[in-house]
């Protein structure tokens, strides 16, 4: 019964055709139907064109004391949040460091956030800096939230801070040039206030539900060759360098937080709030999930404890979502290198029908849409969205202008989960491959094509492309499966793993590792999957071209 309704949601082909041709004419108002067919379709692209904010009273801004001084040179509080064998790695977050102390009250008009942070930064470029950029997500259009920044210090002296594309870049100029190897300390208030009301798929203020990324003023990325990196964020917020996050959160008694690393203490205080002491590995993003309603259970895979928040009525849903959550973990363990946090947890919330599941870092958010006992959409969502804790957690990159190298092999990790999963039932990863074959069959055959390396989350619902990591994606990899082998692809991607953990990556790199481990030219094969990128061989790019002209 249980594969019979797998291959009845991989093979809908009225549904097929319906949702593709509304895709083509616009890709939001395809996200619910082809939600239903496909869980690994993307958050909905929210407009680029600003908003006005929802709250125009003033919201009382508590003073938070400041925070002792840190020692930046102590890193052992993070080890908690390691599985034991892995508590070396936290060096590699160590020249992006975040001390917060907050609190969060929330309100039927708004959830306020009150935050002091001391911020430590290590020029690791070999440039020499004369400002370093904070992103302040929440301020984005497509977010409408306000993210306010106070008092910024550099090295305990006083700065003034400018600020574009909507308040989302802030530029803090640096008192004295930063060096190569050098490195600075910042202190900034801050207070962000998140009306009632959205809930766009990764922020969330409504139905007893509160969630958040990006919270606090966050570091942008500095690349040589381009600077800092200021774009707009749209689709999902993610370009993010590794760092250390120390927070101690103080909130109502009755909130249940979720957030991503481990809490090492919790302090009831006089008023009866709670005070949760919480750190992290090398991570991303910090994600912020506070309800009253939901419950949690907890289980353990491969040293990982899994834990799963569940809305009222999801008790039987959840032990489902725990148990397919702990085989995917460890199934990607094995194929791809080993999960190093000691956990993983698992949120079922109201994405309404922008997604079927997001990812953060150590953080998944599940649909409530596919919350059901047995339900294989919320098994092959979770497979997906566990893939990216290894594509956007550990192998990191540009996931606003580079959507396909994460998202495409997330969706590649739903064929190796099912296969896996059901060895003896290999037809359940061929449905799912025959469907994305079909989707991008579909965008050919009606002018949808583009080169992989050229879809970003601010241009694809323009040219309608946004759905192609997530089918044409995938199918790139099964090209190259054919080409060398199931056996070598993995292989390829255990190393990328290995060799890129904790860093951010470009196209050139993904073929750099395939074509080391598999001892081939592949130029020619990315060229006409992927596109023009950085490091292309020209010669295999003319021969491409050639080919394709004659």
């Amino acid at each position: 019964m249980e594969s019979d309704s797998v291959n009845l949601i991989h093979q809908r082909p009225l549904l097929l055709i319906v949702c593709l041709m509304i895709a083509l004419l616009t890709v939001s108002a395809c996200s619910d139907s082809a939600s239903e067919a496909n869980d690994t379709l993307p958050t909905q692209i929210p407009p680029s064109t600003p908003k006005p904010h929802a709250t125009s009273t003033p919201v009382a801004v508590a003073m938070l004391p400041e925070p002792a001084g840190i020692d930046w040179n102590k890193t052992d509080q993070f080890h908690a949040a390691m599985r034991p064998e892995y508590t070396g790695d936290v060096q590699y977050g160590s020249t992006r460091r975040h001390y917060i102390e907050a609190t969060l009250e929330i309100s039927p008009i708004a959830s306020v956030i009150n935050g002091v942070q001391r911020a430590y930064y290590t020029n690791t470029s070999p440039d020499t800096l004369n400002e370093i950029v904070f992103r302040l997500a929440p301020n984005t259009p497509s977010v409408g939230w306000r993210l306010r920044v106070s008092d910024v210090t550099v090295n305990g002296l006083a700065v003034t801070p400018t600020y574009e594309l909507y308040d989302s870049v802030m530029q803090v100029p640096l008192t004295q040039p930063l060096a190569p190897g050098a490195s600075v300390e910042f202190f900034m208030r801050f207070n962000l206030v998140a009306e009632r009301g959205l809930s766009n798929g990764i922020f969330a203020n409504a139905n007893d539900i509160f969630a958040t990324t990006l919270w606090y003023p966050a570091f942008s990325v500095y690349r040589s060759e381009g600077g800092w990196w200021k774009g707009l964020y749209s689709g999902d917020p993610y370009y993010n360098e590794m760092g250390l996050f120390e927070i101690k959160l103080t909130h109502a008694e009755n909130m249940n937080i979720a957030m991503s690393g481990v809490t090492i203490d919790t302090q009831t205080n006089a008023d009866g709030t709670v005070t949760e002491h919480i750190v992290s590995g090398p991570m991303r993003d910090i994600i912020l999930f506070a309800s009253p309603i939901v419950g949690k259970l907890s289980g353990e895979a491969d040293g990982t404890t899994v834990n799963v928040y569940y809305l009222p009525e999801g008790e039987r849903a959840a032990d489902y979502a725990l148990q397919a959550t702990r085989r995917s973990l460890e199934i990607e363990n094995r194929i791809f290198g080993d999960y190093p946090y000691a956990e993983l947890d698992i949120i079922e919330i109201d994405l309404r029908g922008q997604a079927a599941g997001v990812e953060y870092s150590g953080v998944i958010t599940a649909s409530d849409n596919d919350w059901f006992n047995g339900d294989p959409s919320l098994e092959i969502t979770l497979a997906h969205e566990v893939g990216h804790q290894y594509w956007y957690g550990l192998v990191g990159n540009n996931a606003v202008d580079e959507t396909w190298i994460d998202e495409s092999l997330a969706s590649y990790t739903e064929y190796v989960y099912l296969r896996e999963a059901y060895p003896n039932d290999e037809q359940r990863a061929t449905d799912v491959i025959d469907f994305d074959r079909g989707a991008y069959n579909f965008f050919r055959s009606n002018g949808g094509d583009f080169p992989l390396s050229t879809i970003n989350w601010v241009e694809c619902p323009q040219q309608n492309s946004c759905l192609l990591p997530y089918t044409k994606g995938p199918l790139f990899y099964v090209g190259l499966e054919e080409m060398l082998g199931r056996e070598t692809v993995y292989e390829a991607l255990r190393t990328y793993v290995s060799e890129m953990k904790y860093q951010l990556v470009t196209t050139i790199d993904l073929l750099r590792v395939f074509e080391q481990v598999s001892g081939e030219d592949l130029d020619a094969y990315f060229y006409q999957w992927v596109g023009d990128f950085p490091g292309l061989d020209p010669e295999a790019k003319a021969a491409v071209d050639r080919e394709e002209a004659s």
